[in-house]
C-alpha cells in the first residue's frame, strides 16, 4: 500500500487567491514521482492558530503519514509556521532540518535564516519547507531518500533497527527509481544544467545516499540501459557509447 501525504501551503496572498501556489505544485510533483499519494491539500493564511489546527486535524485523522508544509519559515513578522508546528508536535526530528539547511547553504547563505521545524505528531511526520519552489526542490531532494523509511518506522511496518537498503547494481525497486529520477532532475534544475555525464550524475546520487559505489557510474548505467532513468541518452548509440542524463520538461509518470 503506498504511503499518503498532505501538502499545506502557508501564504496570505495564496489563501486570497492572489498568487499561484507553485511551491505546493513542486511538492506534489516530487512526492508523486517518489510513489507517494497526495491525500490532502490546502492553502491557509499565515495565522498560527489556523496552521496548528489544520496540522493537528490532518495528523489525528490517521489518513496521512506525512504533512509537508511550505511557506512561513523565515524571519518576517507573520512567519508563524515553525511556532504553529511546534505547538502540535509530540517530539521534534532536528536531524531532518539540519540536513536540509546544510544543503540549502550549498546554494545560498540565506538558508541560515530558515527557522523550519520537523517532528512527529502521533504517527505522522510533519516537515516545514521554504516558500520558494527552488527552496522546496532543494530541501525535498534531501528528505526524499529517507522519507519512505521514516514513514515505515512511524507506521510500525518495519523494525526500528532494520536499516533501509541502498539500490543494488542490478537495479532498483519502483519507488527507489522514482526517487532517483526526482533527485537527478532536481539537481539538473538547481545547477541550471541541460545534461550531465553519467559519472557525475552517479556522484550526485552517491552524495545523496541513493546509490552506493558509484565507481565509473556502473549502477546508474545499469538503470540507464534498462530505460528506467528519465532523460537517459547514449552517444554514440552503440556498445561503448557514453551515457548522459538530460533535463526533461515533463517527467514520466511513475
Amino acid at each position: 500500500m503506498p504511503f499518503r501525504a498532505a501538502i499545506l501551503t502557508v501564504s496570505d496572498m495564496g489563501a486570497r487567491g492572489e498568487r499561484e501556489d507553485t511551491s505546493g505544485a513542486a511538492i506534489r510533483e516530487m512526492l508523486t514521482a517518489a510513489g507517494i499519494e497526495i491525500d490532502r491539500y490546502e492553502i491557509v493564511p499565515d495565522e498560527r492558530a489556523t496552521i496548528a489546527a489544520r496540522l493537528s486535524e490532518w495528523a489525528d485523522s490517521g489518513c496521512v503519514g506525512a504533512i509537508i508544509t511550505t511557506g512561513g519559515t523565515g524571519l518576517g513578522p507573520r512567519d508563524d509556521t515553525p511556532e504553529a508546528t511546534r505547538d502540535v508536535l509530540d517530539y521534534q526530528a532536528p536531524g531532518i532540518v539540519e540536513a536540509m539547511r546544510a544543503e540549502g547553504l550549498r546554494h545560498t547563505p540565506l538558508a541560515m535564516l530558515s527557522r523550519a521545524v520537523a517532528g512527529v505528531r502521533g504517527r505522522t511526520l510533519i516537515v516545514n519547507l521554504p516558500g520558494s519552489p527552488k527552496g522546496v526542490r532543494q530541501n525535498l531532494a534531501v528528505l526524499l531518500p529517507v522519507l519512505p523509511h521514516a514513514l515505515e518506522l512511524l507506521s510500525g511496518e518495519r523494525s526500528a533497527h532494520k536499516a533501509s537498503r541502498p539500490v543494488r547494481r542490478s537495479g532498483a525497486k519502483k519507488a527507489d527509481v522514482a526517487t532517483i529520477n526526482a533527485s537527478l532532475q532536481q539537481e539538473l534544475r538547481s545547477r541550471k544544467l541541460e545534461s550531465v555525464p553519467v559519472f557525475e550524475a552517479a556522484k550526485w546520487l552517491e552524495e545523496a545516499g541513493l546509490l552506493t559505489d558509484y565507481s565509473k557510474g556502473l549502477p546508474l548505467r545499469t538503470l540507464l540501459r534498462a530505460r528506467k532513468i528519465e532523460g537517459g541518452r547514449q552517444l554514440p548509440r552503440r556498445r561503448g557509447g557514453r551515457w548522459f542524463v538530460d533535463r526533461v520538461t515533463v517527467p514520466r509518470r511513475p
